[in-house]
């Protein structure tokens, strides 16, 4: 503000610089205002609109781009706005040789006498940040020398102080009964990145917000970031192959669903109800060295399908349509939720060990009979799918992973804007329910949170959604701050991962004390970790994305430890060994037989340790192009952490 007005005050060209929507023009404004030009003609001119070879006559009444010295015509820009002043928005998008033109004027402006032109006060801006060239801006050397009075504006990223306020604001100005904004709705937009438009960008997800609320109140789950194609990852549309169109359709999608409740629920009773016999370990089996391993697998390797056709999420919403108390997601769950899906993953792995479920049917049956109750029971006190969105800690194992795989769920944002009133992808119709995660499909940048349950694809009306197959792992570099939870959870999961593999080097970590308390110490060590990579590289908001994009990274290797536990439960894997024959090239202490299971997660390790490490390079070179990127030493430091945790993993099977 100061500094406005001290631009307002004098006579000279001023330049106003900021990225894209941090109101430049409006500054523009306010310098005309606050001077004594106010009461004089106020133009604002898009440079960026006008055709380069007429540019100068337009804006300065010049007949020739090369004559900048001849006299200056009476029907451009400056004589318009004589008396009062001249706005160049995106000045620098005009060519340099125009730039040059401008310059000539300004310099000859400043150093004539008063009446000899047009007085007129210009004020320029740029579509960067940055001034010179070499940031960004494009403006000549020889224009920038013009602007002695240089105003700049933040991002609204830099001043979160400010965003709250511009978003009451905005409300206020939309309607007689602006809705409200819940305090969870105000931490979800203070954590926004807005590294898009700025403040265009706050308007476009309050717009979105107020559209698709269902009342006068904007709760954290209606605050869609990244609504925007720049966030989403190019893909192939899938929508036309033969085998998604096949899968897509809801009666092959009711079967898939019906089916695995059938088989979900005779696992159950066959565990409880004939624990001893041969057909209650054979499903007990069937749980920890077919079902567990493929679900884990297919997060990495294609996506949340398993979400699409969870036995969890098919009884709850079944439950839902009998009765329902439809009460909103309370604040402290979407808070708190990251931390309670940490702990309920600890008690699922911890009670699996502690209880010998690989071996005893009837614990394993009472485990999976408490997570159906307890989908049924949040199914039933509140609105959509509460359980699967924020308490599930498959599901959260799920949207950790979900960067990482190749499928994706996004919509055009062209239609989505343009073309679409009633967002009933999000809303839901009369026979379609809403999504069932809070999730919309323009919301490209954060679709990991997406489960995958294609109600999206039936209920829009305009055909806008897409199932993409993208390149795998790079929409891990494209994520921001609202990713920060799931961030956390794989913190936390990647180093109590390696807890899972104590036992296999100490025996005695595998006694239900011990064990518990390697849990529950990886658990602090993970979060430990989390703030350990942010000291290291979190000083601006850009490394701030750095640090959840490391979380998420660092959760490829998790899943790689989670997989070398999970292929420990295959009775195949665990009895074989693979034999070699000692020839005149091996060492005499080389070994002749390396076990099976052995091999094949080395496999994996080394897999998943090539992936995260691909992973972290890719987070380095975009994090190189902030403002405050961390050095080249603090992320080889982080690059040492994974590869510590892969000898770990090695040293604790090996």
């Amino acid at each position: 503000k100061n500094r406005i007005e001290r631009c307002a005050s004098v006579r000279s060209p001023v330049l106003v610089l900021g990225e894209p929507g941090t109101g430049k023009t409006l500054a523009a404004r306010l310098i005309h205002e606050a001077s004594v030009r106010s009461n004089g003609p106020l133009i604002a001119v898009s440079c960026r609109k006008l055709n380069p070879e007429d540019a100068a006559e337009l804006i300065l009444g010049a007949t020739n781009l090369r004559e900048s010295d001849s006299d200056v015509g009476g029907s451009g820009g400056v004589h318009f706005a004589d008396g009062g002043t001249l706005i160049l928005r995106d000045l620098d998008t005009l060519p340099e040789a125009v730039q040059d033109v401008v310059a000539s004027y300004l310099s000859r402006v400043q150093s004539s006498s008063a009446g000899a032109f047009p007085n007129t006060r210009i004020v320029a801006t740029t579509r960067s940040s940055s001034g010179d060239t070499e940031g960004g801006a494009g403006l000549s050397p020889k224009l920038m020398k013009c602007f002695r009075d240089v105003v700049r504006l933040p991002s609204l990223a830099d001043r979160p102080k400010d965003i709250l306020p511009l978003a009451e604001a905005m409300l206020d100005r939309s309607s007689r009964e602006p809705p409200r904004l819940t305090e969870t709705a105000c931490h979800a937009l203070v954590a926004m990145p807005f590294r898009r438009n700025n403040v265009a960008e706050l308007r476009e997800v309050l717009d979105l917000a107020a559209r698709i609320s269902d009342n006068q109140e904007i709760r954290a789950e209606h605050i869609l970031g990244g609504a925007g194609e720049e966030g989403a990852v190019p893909g192939v549309d899938l929508i036309g192959s033969p085998l998604v169109s096949f899968i897509s359709r809801s009666v092959v999608l009711r079967l898939l669903r019906i089916s695995s409740v059938v088989g979900y629920g005779v696992v159950i009773l066959l565990c409880l109800v004939f624990a001893s016999t041969t057909l209650g370990l054979v499903a007990n089996s069937a749980i920890w060295a077919v079902w567990e391993p493929v679900v884990f697998g297919l997060f990495l390797l294609v996506g949340p399908i398993w979400c699409t056709i969870c036995p969890l999420s098919v009884v709850g919403r079944a439950v839902k349509r009998v009765k329902s108390l439809c009460r909103p997601v309370p604040d402290w769950m979407v808070v708190h939720g990251p931390w309670l899906t940490i702990v309920g993953f600890v008690a699922i792995v911890g009670s699996e060990r502690v209880f010998h479920m690989t071996k005893n049917p009837i614990p394993s049956g009472v485990m999976l009979a408490t997570l159906v109750a307890a989908a049924v029971f949040f199914g039933v006190i509140y609105r959509r799918e509460v359980w699967c969105r924020h308490l599930c800690p498959l599901g959260r194992l799920a949207v950790a992973l979900a960067p990482a795989s190749p499928l994706q769920l996004t919509a055009q944002r062209s239609i989505c804007v343009s073309s679409c009133q009633t967002h009933e992808c999000y809303k839901g119709t009369l026979t379609i329910p809403g999504c069932t995660v809070y999730h919309h499909p323009l919301e490209t940048a954060q679709a990991h949170h997406c489960k995958l349950c294609m109600d999206c694809l039936h209920s829009c009306p305009h055909g806008s959604v897409r199932i993409e197959a993208r390149a795998p792992l790079r929409a891990i570099w494209n994520l921001d701050t609202n990713s920060s939870g799931v961030a956390l959870f794989g913190y936390a999961v990647s180093l109590l991962a390696l807890a899972l593999l104590l036992p296999v080097r100490f025996p005695d970590c595998a006694k239900p004390v011990p064990f518990t308390i390697a849990c529950l110490l990886s658990v602090l060590a993970g979060v430990g970790l989390r703030r350990a990579v942010g000291g290291l590289i979190g000083a601006g908001h850009r490394d701030a994305e750095g640090v959840t994009q490391v979380g998420f990274g660092l959760m490829i290797l998790g899943w790689g430890v989670l997989m070398m536990s999970q292929l420990a439960n295959i009775p195949v894997l665990a009895g074989s060994r693979i034999v070699l024959s000692r020839s005149e090239l091996m060492l005499t202490w080389a070994p002749t037989g390396l076990a099976g299971l052995v091999v094949v997660q080395l496999m994996v390790l080394a897999a998943t340790t090539a992936a995260a490490l691909f992973t972290l390079r890719h987070i380095r070179l975009v994090a190189a192009t902030s403002r405050d990127a961390p050095s080249m030493v603090r992320w080889r430091v982080v690059q040492l952490v994974f590869v510590v945790y892969a000898v770990v993993a090695v040293f604790l099977i090996v």
